[in-house]
């Protein structure tokens, strides 16, 4: 590619969203109640000191052994349980700009993100090394595998799109990127937003507090570090 229509390429690119704090100032949750108190610990517990993204932390194996999902087909229905049957819009992203870009899309870019009135996730792929060891060294991804159609056809972003959200989610947690809202109706809803060491916006989500209860229970039935103790 020249680097003419490489220059040209950069203009049409979004530019990243930034990591603005201001919506976390919009409104002023205190967390001082029994019941947030109860349910930030649940949550730091399960999705930052327990993290199932891989090599996140020492107390977990990370999703593929502790979840036992070794292959796409598994991955693919894992995601369908967390994500679509929650009802959540999900958008991948590859880079910060996509992610932007996506976000203005959907009327997302702005701090009045948490004002939304349906769940939403915006999320950039992983991409950690550790992740890619990990993803190679699974048997419908080694040399010489046979390769697959369908449904079951191989897919490594999969994997990826897996682990991002289990990241992004830990990170947003343990950076205290993160606003529980009530609204005028009563119902709690969560955002999170994490990003990059530029300081460039790499998840936004806008989750009921009911899905994160329900991805609570859904790890703990699904990890066998837990049914191991039952």
């Amino acid at each position: 590619m020249s680097q003419k229509k490489k220059a040209n390429n950069n203009k049409c690119a979004h530019p990243p969203l930034k990591n603005d704090a201001s919506w976390i100032k919009q409104v002023h949750e205190s967390y001082k109640d029994d019941v947030s108190k109860k349910k930030l610990r649940i949550y730091l517990q399960r999705f930052v000191s327990e993290s199932e993204a891989i090599d996140a932390t020492r107390q977990t194996n990370g999703f593929i052994t502790d979840l036992n999902i070794y292959t796409t087909v598994q991955a693919n229905a894992f995601l369908e349980q967390m994500c679509f049957d929650s009802a959540v819009k999900t958008r991948w992203a590859y880079t910060p700009n996509d992610l932007a870009k996506a976000a203005h899309e959907a009327g997302s870019d702005s701090s009045d993100f948490i004002k939304r009135d349906y769940e939403f996730a915006l999320i950039c792929l992983s991409t950690a090394a550790c992740l890619n060891k990990r993803i190679a060294g699974l048997s419908e991804f080694k040399p010489g595998a046979k390769t697959k159609t369908g449904r079951r056809k191989q897919n490594k972003s999969s994997f990826r799109r897996l682990d991002a959200v289990f990241r992004h989610l830990r990170n947003a947690l343990a950076h205290g990127q993160y606003l529980r809202v009530v609204k005028p109706d009563g119902s709690v809803w969560w955002a999170l937003q994490d990003a990059n060491g530029k300081g460039n916006v790499t998840a936004r989500m806008l989750l009921k507090e009911d899905t994160l209860d329900a991805w609570v229970n859904l790890l703990s039935l699904r990890d066998k570090r837990y049914r191991d103790k039952s």
